[in-house]
């Protein structure tokens, strides 16, 4: 892709990009629809996408990087090919390809709750889920199964991930097709559920460390009776 100018292998490289395509689809288990999910994917993870990075969007200006790059090594003085944009190293053009999508995904996103939910997903940390790799030295907690992980993708991409609306069973209320209500559900979401996990780490890791302590007490005498909640973790020192 470096060492060449897109226009040679045009066809082989939109074919690549549609098998790449094929391949997350395969694997997360449903297509990308509305089409802005596909675009929306093909972004860095910084800026809400799985970093899938469409080789015909990016083979131009990391052409036009390394035929600057490898001008300056080899200290020669070299005719540019007609058409060339550079735009930097590699990875900045790539980033300012990426950011433009973005923001174009923004500015026509259809309702205000997709505007905001593609502005969310380049909050940092954000998208975490998608670069970190599985590990279980603090519990198999940290390692997202395989059906989470595709619902947590799907989110992600303002794909919806029932096919209808329905009421929930423990507070009956509408879930919605976008999944927002599991986040926010006060019985048994989503906010209940990173809490508790939070806290359970937390305890493990002060067990680890030897520190007495104990978990939601809550008669713990700065309780007041104003409160409803106990102390997460304390420390009896």
């Amino acid at each position: 892709m470096r060492t060449t100018p897109f226009a040679h292998w045009k066809e082989h490289g939109e074919r690549f990009d549609e098998v790449i395509r094929g391949a997350a689809e395969s694997i997360l288990g449903f297509p990308f629809t509305p089409p802005a999910a596909y675009v929306q994917a093909c972004l860095t993870p910084s800026l809400g996408g799985l970093g899938l990075r469409r080789v015909s969007e990016h083979a131009d200006v990391a052409f036009a990087a390394s035929f600057h790059e490898s001008k300056v090594i080899a200290r020669e003085s070299w005719l540019e090919p007609p058409g060339l944009t550079h735009l930097g190293s590699q990875k900045t053009a790539s980033y300012k390809i990426d950011f433009d999508t973005h923001k174009r995904l923004s500015e026509g996103a259809p309702t205000a709750r997709e505007r905001k939910r593609l502005i969310r997903v380049c909050e940092p940390h954000a998208g975490a889920f998608v670069t970190a790799l599985p590990c279980t030295d603090d519990g198999n907690d940290t390692v997202m199964k395989p059906q989470l992980f595709r619902t947590a993708v799907a989110y992600r991409l303002g794909v919806p991930v029932v096919p209808d609306e329905f009421y929930c069973p423990l507070c009956k209320q509408i879930v919605d097709c976008v999944g927002d209500h599991a986040s926010c559900c006060a019985k048994n979401g989503g906010l209940i559920k990173r809490h508790n996990r939070v806290r359970n780490l937390v305890m493990k890791f002060c067990r680890e460390a030897h520190l007495s302590h104990s978990g939601e007490d809550r008669n713990h005498p700065e309780t007041t009776a104003a409160s409803t909640r106990g102390r997460d973790v304390t420390n009896l020192g």
